[in-house]
């Protein structure tokens, strides 16, 4: 009897505790159909439900008008779109600056940035060049698709050619329309954002050899091919009435997506980076006219004769302007501490302040191409905690947060201020030791694995002892870049563990 009291109590409860759960919604542009939108980016909503205690991320796939629409009727806390829209956005409704931008990739390359590319078809022998398009039929998303129009749109008019005046456009939807419109022989070419044709390739929808680009471009370390100059990736915004702790916590996870976190890979994408500069999609749009500067520009005297007055009470208003000068350079102050702080999220990790892995690594190549140039030694050790998920098991998770700040602590006041520390993952740390030769580095490490051996981290009224096992490589001239050494250090680390651990290998 009391069982069914409980259970009846419990189901009672259930519609309050549901309602107690915030829900917050996220547009996303669907520059593709939304079937494949939603597949892209369906585990993004459940990752960052994740990371708000009693709140739920919910998505919505939105053409322009709707998000438009779900702007104007209050129905979105966050926004991810194009660079062009999310201009035209901001100049028509309140919207925040970016929180963070999308890094997209090809392989093991990443880039913040995106451009246009031009496609027609492989047996097109008389469209190759930006000469051949005029009069031909150009198959497009939209007008308001940076990398689909106006990019190309941009690079066409400095070359003497305006669209829509000199060719024909035929607008189809979205971007996987625009190859299907181009292959099926109803245009001559087609305007495709950089990273689409990958994609469908891909995912088994385009067999190479049906496309050629037209004016093909090359920017180092950019992965995917492009026709056009680069702009920045889509922006992550945060609607002004989001509460600042909750915008903190959706920038904080954002930031600290890799690309082999299953977030990244179900979309794609290696992540997303500190907010981008979307000055150049401003211009872009003021020189092809384009919402929200399609209104001609005025002369001088013309603005003179329509904004006199408007002009007048600016001047007058210059005393109060000087009294606001004052709370203006507080509010950049606090900007630029936010941006700083942002940019310090993008690189360490938040537990034990060391390097997170993709800083790391790019500090190793730099100290590589030292290596490489000047022929000078430099180590590798990769660090990895002994039976640290015992600690977890026994003691509980925050003591072994606890273990985890003292040996970051430890290794940290042990090092040089030329050295670096970072965390790799879980237990697993690695240093780099610049301008140290191996043997020197073992040195160092037997020193550091006595110290941690010696530590003890009190917690909850307990004494927790720890010890490192520690494996060593140098990095060497011939390396293609410093995740091979990292391999030779690793594979030192797994024999130290193999041979009974709190030992040094190399």
């Amino acid at each position: 009897m009391k069982l069914r009291c409980w259970l009846l109590f419990c189901f009672a409860l259930l519609p309050q505790l549901a309602a107690a759960e915030q829900v917050l919604t996220l547009g996303i542009f669907a520059y593709r159909p939304k079937p494949v939108m939603e597949s892209l980016y369906r585990m993004l909503g459940i990752y960052l439900s994740g990371a708000l205690p009693g709140q739920r991320v919910e998505i919505e796939y939105l053409t322009i008008t709707e998000m438009e629409a779900a702007l104007a009727a209050g129905r979105l806390d966050f926004v991810f779109t194009n660079p062009s829209q999310y201009i035209i956005l901001r100049h028509k409704n309140d919207l925040t600056g970016a929180i963070a931008t999308l890094e997209s990739k090809e392989g093991d390359k990443h880039t913040a940035n995106l451009g246009g590319v031009i496609l027609s078809r492989a047996d097109r022998d008389d469209i190759n060049k930006f000469a051949d398009l005029p009069g031909k039929r150009i198959a497009i998303p939209g007008f308001e698709f940076l990398g689909a129009y106006q990019a190309q749109a941009y690079e066409l008019l400095r070359a003497g050619i305006r669209l829509p005046v000199d060719a024909q456009l035929v607008v189809v939807g979205t971007q996987d329309q625009v190859i299907d419109v181009l292959l099926a022989g109803g245009a001559d070419v087609g305007f495709v954002r950089t990273g689409v044709v990958e994609k469908m390739m891909l995912e088994g929808k385009l067999r190479p050899g049906l496309v050629k680009h037209i004016n093909s471009q090359i920017f180092p370390n950019f992965p995917f091919v492009v026709s056009t100059r680069l702009y920045p990736e889509w922006p992550f915004v945060a609607l002004p009435h989001v509460p600042e702790d909750t915008v903190k916590r959706i920038a904080r996870a954002l930031l600290f997506i890799t690309p082999d976190m299953p977030v990244a890979q179900a979309a794609g994408i290696a992540g997303f980076t500190v907010p981008a500069d979307y000055e150049p999609v401003k211009h872009l749009a003021r020189v092809l006219r384009l919402p929200p500067y399609e209104t001609a520009e005025f002369e001088a005297g013309d603005v003179w004769q329509r904004y006199r007055w408007p002009i007048i009470a600016a001047f007058a208003a210059g005393v109060l302007i000087i009294f606001l000068s004052a709370g203006l350079f507080v509010g950049n102050r606090r900007l630029r501490q936010t941006e700083a702080a942002l940019r310090e999220l993008a690189t360490t990790d938040g537990l034990t302040g060391a390097a997170n892995r993709r800083q790391f690594v790019a500090r190793a190549d730099e100290e590589l191409a030292r290596v490489q140039r000047f022929d000078q030694p430099a180590a590798l050790l990769m660090l990895d905690l002994d039976h640290f998920k015992r600690i977890n098991d026994t003691y509980g998770h925050a003591a072994g947060d606890a273990v985890l700040v003292a040996f970051a602590t430890t290794v940290r006041d042990a090092l040089r201020k030329v050295d670096c520390f970072g965390r790799m993952g879980g237990e697993e740390f690695a240093v780099l030791l610049t301008g140290c030769a191996v043997k020197d580095a073992r040195m160092f490490a037997e020193r550091l694995r006595q110290l941690v051996a010696d530590l003890r981290v009190s917690f909850d009224q307990q004494s927790i002892g720890v010890t490192v096992s520690i494996g060593i490589a140098g990095l060497q001239p011939g390396d293609a870049n410093s995740e091979q050494a990292l391999a030779r250090a690793d594979a030192a680390l797994y024999r130290a563990k193999s041979a009974g651990r709190n030992r040094v290998e190399i």
